[in-house]
């Protein structure tokens, strides 16, 4: 086993060893590691645990104390003593001597035999939360955990003031039949609402129809909505097929990216919206259906309208009423933890293995700007949690998107930092009264800040030397070189303008800012 040093590298890429002649204890224990995503390999004596560590790097060792060729403390001693790195839990039926302390901050402690397996589950999270990036408080997900609804129910999540005033809109919008609009930007959980509307309303019992318009040809668009007779064009079936408008008789038909919809064949929906008829493609007669139209767009449909896109007539037939959903990144941080909350316990009732999110990674995902809204979120969570090892979801689990967003956040408190620190030390240095009296300008104390700003674009914090010596340059040009006058510029005492920055100032020649 080689000596990485990394225990929590090793430790949550899920690499543990079992060594347990017992396979009464072993196998049930291998059992309840590997729910958590834990990689387990097995050994009964110290002869196969010696031949596993030659093939593989673990990061745990989990070991009875009394096996049928050694002792498995024993044996954990002498790995330590050849520098292996691994954290140690032993496996016994009485104290451990005193050598247990040799291990150091590795040896994790020692399970009493008999233990019972939530003893276990107890035992070893906290070894895992331990030894890597600090768990994030209530973010312990076990399956079994979701509420139980009915199959069919939709859940609308939020607490923000405009998601409870969406909800009184919905409630209300679901006693009325009347056609709705719903807009915001992709992602947002239009269907959702739409779902919602339909599920509260007296048409719930009749079928929720979903329509993407933007995924329909425009010479397709006809027959895939009103539906078609036989022999209505070449290839069509000898039935003939109803469209998405006879299908959603009685209920609710969403209508997604609705300005996606070619402006020929607005004017017929239109109709449908007035009179509830319409005439399949190749038909002779027209037939009625009872429809709720929900229309979704992420355009502005006023604007729309005025390019020309939208008919004006549809538009206002539309929107009899229009419910705006605000972008993720404005809903607030309650919201998307709630979210993040929601989608990890549905994602852990999957893959039926208990799973906790770092401190880092929680934040990451807080701080996160989210362009795609809910359904990005939803699906970062999902394979976060299917995904990660240990059973704990970390920063390197995440999207790649959100671990980008990481960095450039930290490049830009670095570089507010810089221009706060830069800039305060420069205006402390430069008083009012000096810059009036013509010893330096606004504009030359400006142009010192963005000078060295541009030495940290790549998101270092300039050195402190960097920020000194462009501020004496500055003052000695002003100066003539005449340390005095910079020392009393820049308001410092002469021999630390002499000791820290005249030989840097020295090396370079005399400009003027």
């Amino acid at each position: 086993m080689s000596a990485t040093g990394a225990t929590q590298a090793a430790l949550f890429a899920g690499q543990v060893l079992l060594i347990d002649d017992d396979p009464g204890v072993r196998e049930p224990m291998a059992a309840v590691l590997r729910s958590w995503g834990l990689q387990v390999a097995e050994a009964e004596t110290l002869r196969q645990a010696r031949a596993q560590l030659k093939r593989g790097d673990f990061g745990c060792l989990v070991i009875d104390k009394c096996l049928p060729d050694g002792d498995g403390f024993r044996f954990a001693l002498e790995l330590r003593a050849k520098n292996c790195q691994f954290d140690l839990v032993v496996l016994t039926g009485a104290p451990l001597p005193e050598e247990a302390m040799k291990i150091g901050d590795r040896f994790k402690g020692y399970l009493r035999k008999p233990f019972s397996y939530e003893k276990l589950r107890e035992f070893m999270w906290s070894l895992l939360a331990a030894s890597g990036d600090e768990i994030e408080p209530k973010t312990n997900f076990e399956p079994g955990r979701m509420e139980k609804h009915a199959p069919r129910e939709v859940r609308f999540i939020g607490n923000c003031e405009e998601i409870i005033a969406i909800s009184n809109e919905i409630a209300k919008l679901a006693r009325m039949s009347t056609s709705c609009v719903i807009s915001g930007s992709s992602g947002c959980g239009k269907e959702v609402v739409a779902r919602k509307i339909h599920d509260l309303s007296a048409r719930r019992t009749k079928r929720f129809v979903g329509v993407n318009c933007g995924a329909i040809p425009e010479a397709l668009i006809e027959s895939e909505l009103f539906g078609y007779t036989k022999g209505a064009f070449t290839g069509a079936d000898v039935r003939g097929k109803p469209g998405r408008f006879e299908e959603a008789d009685g209920g609710t038909i969403f209508l997604d990216e609705i300005t996606e919809m070619p402006t020929s064949f607005q004017t017929r929906l239109l109709r449908v919206l007035q009179e509830g008829r319409f005439l399949r493609l190749g038909a002779t007669e027209e037939t009625e259906v009872d429809v709720r139209v929900i229309a979704a767009t992420n355009r502005d449909l006023e604007a729309e309208v005025k390019a020309g896109r939208f008919r004006e007539d549809l538009y206002f037939r539309l929107r009899g009423s229009e419910i705006y959903l605000p972008q993720l990144r404005d809903r607030g941080h309650e919201d998307i933890a709630l979210l993040i909350k929601f989608f990890a316990q549905r994602a852990v009732d999957e893959v039926l293995r208990r799973v906790a999110f770092s401190r880092s990674a929680w934040s990451a995902l807080l701080a996160y700007e989210w362009p795609g809204n809910v359904r990005e979120l939803e699906n970062v969570v999902r394979h976060a949690v299917q995904s990660c090892n240990g059973g704990v979801v970390l920063v390197s689990d995440l999207s790649r998107q959100v671990q980008a967003s990481i960095a450039e956040r930290e490049k830009e408190a670095v570089s507010e930092e810089t221009e706060a620190v830069v800039g305060v030390k420069l205006q402390a240095a430069v008083s009012p009264e000096q810059i009036e009296g013509g010893k330096l300008s606004q504009e030359e104390v400006e142009g010192i800040v963005s000078e060295v700003l541009k030495d940290t674009e790549d998101g270092r914090f300039p050195n402190l030397d960097v920020i000194q010596v462009r501020a004496v340059d500055a003052a000695m040009a002003r100066s003539s070189g005449n340390v005095s006058g910079a020392a009393r510029l820049l308001d410092v005492d002469r021999k630390f303008v002499d000791r820290r920055v005249l030989p840097h100032w020295r090396a370079r020649p005399l400009r003027t800012v």
